[in-house]
């Protein structure tokens, strides 16, 4: 009897703390799902999350959706919330092949990808700012997910580029994204951008790419990438590796057992360093699954474009803008795709920010001086750093199929601004650059 009246005392007790998270100003989340990022996720918000077991967790004012397959996410969603939410209660769904487009329709709700935030963290911490050779050993969606923003995040010259070699099934990949011939070459050189090696033969039977590669990225399962590494120092010591490069090799490897990566291979030394990253505990945070600082600049990289629109255009098209709302999903995650490029930009400019700082607060006298050195900026570097914009606004394009045609046309993918920089308007050409221009304003909202 003792026994159940105390059940009974601690469940009225857990239905009153629900009722408090779950008002309207309490911050409070309920994460959905039984996967290992969704008890992580509980883990690291503690008091802030709310217990799932009870109904009433579904009037959280934030519903993050955590499971393992994509359809079990979206059963969950139309069974339990779609039709149902309170004003102000937003929805975060994790998927992993579902189009955004399909979901992303209201502003309450969210797609996010763990894997996306992955790469989005890697190439944030470790970008790329001079041609240098990549191998990445492992193409499922880490893999994958890599190169998307790899492609993207690494854009820093007109003429310039870096050199992919892939290891893996790619088959599916260059399937979903057949323009990428449309700004890099496959399978050959490129001494004036971006090169992808899809290669069909094992990693180790390529030993000699490994040893001119500046960076090699392992991207399999945990245990996979720890035996590869193993492998790797057995058949090709890394002072070879490292021994015809000005800069140690690094070797990056994805793990969410980082402990066990340091404890067996330690970081490295002159010649090289192994870099854990991707965990559980970096790719699954609040920060990256609501990602408000880069919705914001995303959403002002919009609002830039909407007052030059009001300049360029009549007082009667005004009216037709499309606001934030408005905009598809693809559309929003151009913005994003810019937003991303930010630190790059910040170096073609001259200056040092790494994302924990930018992140931390936008320094005062740093943007003074960021304003100044644009201000100062003579034409042919106006026009370079416009130029390399228009790069990387065309290889999102590309990398999602479009193509260019006289004649716009966003149902069928085609749109006029996709062919050279000399050959757009004046007009274009300041839109490019008004993404250096406005560069301040853009990272502080």
């Amino acid at each position: 009897t003792a026994g159940a009246v105390i059940t009974l005392i601690q469940r009225l007790r857990d239905r009153i703390l629900i009722w408090f998270k779950v008002r309207k100003k309490y911050n409070s989340y309920a994460i959905h799902g039984n996967s290992v990022y969704a008890f992580q996720l509980r883990e690291q918000l503690g008091k802030r999350s709310v217990n799932v077991e009870y109904s009433s967790a579904l009037r959280a004012a934030n519903q993050i959706l955590l499971f393992d397959k994509d359809q079990e996410a979206i059963d969950f969603y139309y069974k339990n919330l779609n039709g149902k939410l309170a004003q102000g209660q937003k929805v975060y769904i994790h998927l992993n092949n579902v189009v955004r487009e399909k979901l992303e329709k209201e502003n309450a709700i969210r797609i996010f990808n763990l894997y996306e935030n992955c790469a989005r963290i890697y190439w944030q911490k470790y970008p790329v700012f001079e041609p240098e050779t990549v191998a990445i050993i492992g193409f499922s969606e880490f893999g994958q997910k890599l190169l998307e923003h790899g492609l993207l995040q690494n854009t820093f010259s007109i003429d310039k580029g870096v050199e992919y070699h892939i290891f893996g099934d790619a088959r599916e990949f260059r399937a979903l994204h057949y323009r990428l011939d449309s700004f890099a070459k496959i399978d050959m050189p490129n001494p004036q951008g971006d090169a992808i090696y899809f290669h069909t033969s094992s990693w180790y039977k390529n030993l000699d790419i490994l040893k001119k590669a500046r960076r090699l990225i392992l991207c399999e399962k945990n245990e996979d990438n720890i035996a590869i590494l193993s492998k790797i120092i057995s058949l090709c010591p890394l002072s070879d590796i490292s021994a015809s490069q000005k800069k140690s090799k690094e070797i990056y490897i994805r793990t969410d057992t980082e402990e066990l990566v340091t404890t067996l291979f330690g970081s490295g030394n002159d010649q090289y360093r192994i870099i854990p990253f991707g965990s559980i505990e970096e790719i699954c945070t609040l920060e990256y699954i609501v990602n408000e600082n880069l919705l914001k600049r995303a959403k002002r990289i919009h609002d830039v474009y909407i007052e030059q629109e009001k300049k360029r255009r009549q007082k009667t098209e005004i009216a037709n803008l499309p606001g934030w709302e408005s905009l598809s999903a693809f559309q929003r995650y151009s913005n994003v795709s810019q937003a991303d490029h930010i630190i790059v930009k910040l170096k073609l400019l001259g200056f040092d920010v790494d994302w924990n700082s930018l992140e931390k607060g936008f320094d005062e006298n740093l943007k003074t001086r960021i304003k100044a050195k644009i201000q100062s900026l003579e034409p042919d570097e106006i026009a370079v750093l416009s130029e390399i914009e228009h790069v990387r606004w065309n290889k999102y394009h590309y990398l999602f199929n479009w193509e260019y045609s006289p004649k716009r046309s966003d149902a069928e993918r085609k749109h006029d601004c996709l062919k050279p920089y000399a050959d757009l308007p004046e007009f274009n050409k300041k839109k490019d650059f008004s993404a250096y221009e406005n560069l301040p304003e853009i990272i502080t909202g």
